[in-house]
């Protein structure tokens, strides 16, 4: 199958693209290539190439910078992704889009599912509601994935990524500075895996995909430092946000099971095959 994939260069995308190249021909044209804003460039591609399926896994994420630039912000998360769905409905292929759970607000104390209501809290989470709902209102065959705290080995913003970065210090014998937020961490491959079969299995709606369990930063360092054996200092940061931020949003999932899809392996999984992946 040929595969449109935005966002390849990014984290997810990336792993997206290496594990679906195995079977597939993925289209994975960077930014100067052709812009997720381009709209009749994207038409015009999706007819040359006949691309049968679109996955959109990029986005602007680093929440300071949409603090800063609120208009860009909500073009890229989406104005951009609603006029992408809206191509692939009339062109009656698969549309895959992916979200996070920093749209919840983190008051709920328990694992957010697909039937919660999102409260968007700033600028970042509310742009991704908002991408949701243009996406659902162009394209009701479209697939929303949210997911959370997505790790892997990747080269843009680093500090963002906590257990690639957990691991790093440790190997670089630093101590470890994290805040105390409560997520749901999630490994990037495990996600790539189950796209096609998503797609295979026709599922659209909203589908919440992470590994199982919760946990904070702080146990996330704590179960990284046991697997790989090693100590060090782990510090609590105090918040320094000039905005609103939840930090208390795990996930969990009503409709997985049902979907046909292999279940998520466990975080402590994740973790530790992610460290082989990068030691």
């Amino acid at each position: 199958m040929k595969i449109l994939l935005f966002g390849s260069s990014g984290l997810l995308g990336n792993y997206i693209k290496r594990t679906l190249m195995k079977e597939h021909d993925i289209i994975g044209p960077a930014k100067y290539e052709l812009d997720i804003q381009a709209t009749e460039k994207i038409e015009k591609m999706v007819d040359n190439e006949n691309v049968k399926a679109i996955i959109n896994a990029s986005g602007m994420t680093n929440v300071y910078l949409c603090e800063k630039n609120e208009e860009k912000t909500y073009k890229i998360n989406a104005i951009a992704p609603g006029e992408i769905s809206k191509i692939a409905y009339n062109h009656n292929i698969p549309f895959v889009h992916f979200s996070t759970n920093f749209i919840f607000d983190g008051k709920k104390n328990d694992l957010y599912f697909e039937s919660d209501k999102p409260n968007p809290l700033n600028t970042y989470a509310k742009s991704k509601v908002d991408g949701e709902n243009r996406v659902r209102q162009n394209n009701a065959n479209s697939l929303i994935i949210r997911s959370a705290e997505i790790f892997g080995i990747g080269k843009y913003s680093p500090n963002h990524n906590i257990p690639y970065y957990i691991i790093r210090q440790i190997i670089n014998k630093k101590d470890l500075n994290l805040y105390q937020i409560n997520t749901s961490p999630t490994y990037a491959y495990h996600i790539a895996l189950r796209v096609m079969h998503l797609i295979n299995n026709k599922v659209h709606g909203t589908l919440h995909l992470v590994n199982n369990g919760q946990c904070t930063y702080f146990e996330i360092a704590e179960n990284i430092l046991k697997i790989m054996k090693r100590r060090a200092e782990i510090k609590i940061k105090e918040s320094i946000f000039s905005f609103d931020v939840a930090t208390n949003i795990p996930l969990g999932s009503e409709r997985l099971s049902k979907t046909g899809v292999e279940e998520m392996p466990d975080a402590q999984t994740a973790l530790s095959e992610f460290i082989k992946e990068v030691l």
